[in-house]
């Protein structure tokens, strides 16, 4: 592990038509000390082809180039914990195949941690269907949770009981602290993200916001997130549940009576919802 060395870990499956411009954001970047790893999730299309000749052709760009390709269908926790264990940047990024970096994305973030101290956070993230000139007028995280990020980690802890204020494709990390939780919950093959900040806010660690856009998140029927409820798709609910069953309810004590109220408002919801189908 070096100190300049930036980790970009880029998590595809089924992006042929995507994931080139994804890899040239990544190599358009204006810091020039990074490490990319590509971890494909058993693509049924040309992802894997198509990334094998991006690489080739980029091969110069990178100090080291990791690409993984799974046997088996792993899902979402388990491919990007494969790539977060390769890396050996002191600061870590993971981007799925269809988001865009703006080209100051890593300086900023660097700079931003070595001049605060921050070890976890997350940038802006703006919105965009099918190209950027289609982006929103607004960024996430939504203006009126941005306070949470100020918030000591018990006090983040019982928001994120609440619901995931966080958005997952402006986050970066030292790596040190997802040694410190033992990386990524396996478990959950629909989502990465929650569950792993509440395990981060629980061992002590505190989110920072770098309040500027540097991430382009693209929204289309093929996401998980964006697709779940319309296809029926009752696992990424499922998911939820055993989260809160697995990271939240241990913790029930810590909460206020608020956020038990919204706990279990939301449980009661999700439960009922994946009973009689969407």
């Amino acid at each position: 592990m070096t100190d300049n060395l930036f980790s970009i870990v880029c998590v595809t499956y089924n992006q042929e038509d995507l994931i080139t411009e994804c890899l040239d954001s990544i190599a358009g970047q204006d810091y020039r000390q990074i490490e990319l790893i590509v971890c494909d999730d058993c693509s049924t299309d040309r992802t894997v082809q198509v990334v094998e000749e991006w690489l080739e052709k980029h091969q110069d760009r990178f100090d080291n180039i990791v690409f993984l390709k799974n046997k088996e269908n792993l899902g979402i926790s388990a491919t990007h914990d494969r790539g977060l264990r390769c890396a050996a940047g002191k600061y870590l990024k993971y981007i799925g195949g269809d988001d865009i970096l703006a080209k100051n994305c890593v300086s900023r973030i660097v700079e931003f941690c070595k001049k605060t101290g921050t070890t976890w956070g997350q940038t802006l993230v703006t919105p965009f269907l099918d190209t950027l000139e289609n982006s929103a007028d607004f960024e996430l995280p939504f203006r009126r949770t941005r306070k949470y990020f100020s918030y000591a980690p018990a006090g983040q802890f019982r928001m994120f009981a609440r619901r995931c204020f966080f958005s997952a494709p402006g986050n970066f990390f030292e790596r040190s602290i997802l040694e410190e939780i033992g990386f990524l919950d396996t478990e959950f093959r629909t989502f990465e993200d929650w569950h792993t900040w509440l395990r981060l806010t629980r061992a002590g660690h505190t989110a920072r916001l770098l309040p500027e856009p540097l991430v382009f998140w693209r929204r289309h029927p093929k996401s998980i997130t964006y697709s779940a409820l319309d296809v029926g798709n009752l696992s990424f609910y499922q998911d939820q549940v055993r989260v809160v069953e697995k990271y939240v309810l241990p913790y029930e004590e810590d909460l206020d009576w608020v956020t038990r109220k919204h706990l279990s408002c939301n449980l009661a919801y999700l439960k009922l919802f994946i009973e009689k189908g969407a």
